[in-house]
């Protein structure tokens, strides 16, 4: 099976083995990525809609299976973009358009550094040391 993209797996010597001859690059895609409940608002708002928790009824959380349902609505005008969704789906979708899962102020508020240490801890060492190189070394 010749096709015009170059995929040729009868004339390959290893049945594993896929040619995609003019590929510059590969991309990762996730069908679902876990963004936290802010930061999927924050993207909602970045684009001019929001979230309204849609009522489920009194005691509704008790029964198994139970999810928070919304209504995405455009701020601008009021329409309902999507009528009802849950979390899960806002992941799903915002995977599949590849919104990065932190933004700015996700990483803002991260305590821990890439180096693996508390940043309010790397703060105060860096403290220590310009103290202590500010007097020259002598306590």
């Amino acid at each position: 099976m010749n096709t015009k993209d170059g995929w040729k797996p009868e004339n390959s010597g290893d049945q594993d083995e896929i040619r995609l001859e003019g590929v510059i690059g590969l991309h990762r895609c996730y069908d679902w990525k876990p963004y936290s409940y802010h930061r999927l608002m924050r993207i909602l708002a970045e684009n001019g809609l929001k979230a309204e928790n849609l009522w489920q009824g009194y005691k509704a959380n008790r029964n198994p299976g139970y999810r928070e349902l919304y209504r995405i609505v455009r701020v601008s005008d009021g329409e309902v973009i999507k009528d009802v969704i849950d979390l899960n789906g806002m992941r799903r979708a915002f995977a599949a358009l590849d919104i990065p899962l932190e933004d700015e102020k996700t990483l803002a508020g991260k305590t821990v550094s890439r180096s693996g240490r508390n940043r309010q801890t790397e703060a105060f060492l860096q403290f220590i040391r310009n103290i202590s190189s500010d007097s020259g070394g002598e306590k």
